[in-house]
């Protein structure tokens, strides 16, 4: 089995979004589904000798791989990090449309 194969099957059982729902403890926003494509980049670029050892040493293992790789890109809030830098210092810009100061705004009271 390669390392491509390796990848499809995880993505067939849909093993990389359930670890993302669980370590995030949250469903599956949209930025969770890019952290999700960002864990099947990292699975398809990251040593072929060291996934089939993952994959050949039990479901567990792989599973712990990538719950680690999930786990220091979406609770580790560091600026240097890839996933930040690619996709959270973004979404922590968004405004919401409900937001009190948009209410405030339309009624005429804005700032």
């Amino acid at each position: 089995m390669t390392q491509r194969d390796i990848v499809e099957e995880l993505a067939r059982r849909q093993t990389v979004e359930d670890i993302v729902r669980r370590v995030c403890r949250s469903d599956m926003t949209q930025e969770l589904k890019d952290l999700a494509q960002y864990v099947y980049y990292t699975l398809l670029t990251y040593r072929e000798s060291c996934i089939l050892d993952l994959y050949e040493g039990g479901a567990k293992q792989m599973e712990a791989f990538i719950a680690c790789i999930v786990d220091r890109q979406y609770n580790v809030h560091d600026s240097k990090s890839w996933y930040f830098r690619t996709f959270r210092q973004y979404t922590r810009r968004v405004v919401s449309m409900d937001a009190p100061r948009y209410e405030q705004e339309e009624e005429g009271e804005g700032y």
